[in-house]
């Protein structure tokens, strides 16, 4: 079955530079959105490439819609943008949605993909790994015995092409991760971007914590929370000692306005007889 990014691999090999950005995102009202967006040098981007890249797109599209996502495509003389978007119900069904999605032989890139997801306490846990190899899917093009002059003009195409791989969530936490990808929390977002290499694997490997509330992700972390909470209790410490201590102060006050009146009488009193 053909595959998005083997033709994208291909056109490398086609059409010399190339730009992709292959974007998988959850929001936080669970809506997952794959984003496929490519930019190819226009000079060597034929028709008959142009018309086998939007078949592809096409087909591709069409088995998408049929299973309840809305799929929009975009393109100009040297762009082509691909998305697919489906809103779930809940975390739990949008990483299940984006799970199958990524191990789906026609669109997906990966070798070994693999998301978990679970529950602990009130935080969403997430790990994720995916791996992957341009250069052997570009290899099985069969580039590998084309002429050595033709292979050089490929190797010159791949090293003036780029790849990258993000992914977008609600604001998190991210606890472990391979030194090869790049963290950017903003927007109440956290995106991780990975630069795929044409020599060897890629991997992207990494776990990250979000916190929940009714099932809304919140930019807090549990330490947040545990430090929040810890900091209303000690004013509320105060609160309640600075009103004992007022109590007692106002209740010496009373008994000595008391006392003081008392012997005001007496000593009145004692005067006039």
């Amino acid at each position: 079955m053909k595959k998005i990014i083997s033709v994208l691999v291909l056109l490398v090999a086609l059409c010399g530079c190339m730009k992709a950005e292959i974007n998988y995102s959850i929001d936080e009202k669970h809506t997952v959105k794959v984003t496929y967006h490519i930019e190819i040098d226009e000079e060597k981007f034929d028709n008959s490439i142009r018309s086998d890249v939007k078949a592809l797109i096409e087909s591709t599209a069409k088995k998408y819609e049929n299973e309840g996502f809305a799929v929009t495509r975009k393109e100009d003389e040297i762009n082509y943008t691909f998305t697919l978007e489906k809103k779930a119900g809940s975390y739990e069904e949008a990483f299940e949605i984006l799970e199958k999605i990524i191990t789906d032989p026609k669109i997906s890139f990966f070798l070994v993909a693999d998301i978990h997801s679970y529950i602990e306490e009130y935080e969403q846990i997430l790990d994720f790994y995916f791996e992957t190899d341009l250069g052997r899917m570009l290899e099985s093009t069969g580039t590998n015995t084309l002429p050595p002059t033709i292979r050089k003009d490929i190797n010159e195409g791949l090293n003036e092409s780029t790849v990258n791989l993000t992914v977008t969530l609600p604001h998190a936490n991210v606890v472990d991760i391979n030194k090869e990808a790049i963290v950017e929390n903003k927007n109440k977002k956290t995106t991780i971007t990975l630069p795929l290499n044409w020599e060897g694997p890629s991997i992207l490997d990494f776990t990250v914590r979000m916190s929940l509330d009714n099932n809304k992700i919140t930019p807090y972390t549990m330490e947040d929370s545990i430090k929040n909470t810890k900091n209303q209790i000690e004013l509320y410490q105060v609160l309640l000692c600075g009103g004992v201590g007022v109590g007692l102060a106002s209740g010496v006050g009373l008994v000595y306005s008391v006392m003081n009146k008392k012997k005001k009488k007496e000593s009145e009193e004692g005067s006039k007889d």
